[in-house]
């Protein structure tokens, strides 16, 4: 079995590098959520912020793995 260091170390980076929209974004959701909202507004934010995170996580998903 081959096994390339440098490979699996480039494809740990791209992994933790997708990690960080989601960090950003979940801290975001926590700081529009802390201010006063109703709940309609806090769920509705909170719904797009998901939708754009998992939109961006694809995308970012797509382009790191295959380029």
């Amino acid at each position: 079995m081959n096994f390339d260091f440098n490979n699996t170390l480039g494809v740990g980076l791209r992994v933790f590098a997708l990690f960080i929209p989601i960090i950003v974004i979940y801290t975001s959701i926590l700081t529009v959520a802390s201010k006063k909202l109703n709940f309609l507004q806090k769920l509705g934010i909170i719904i797009v912020k998901v939708i754009a995170g998992i939109g961006l996580l694809f995308f970012l998903t797509n382009y790191v793995f295959v380029n």
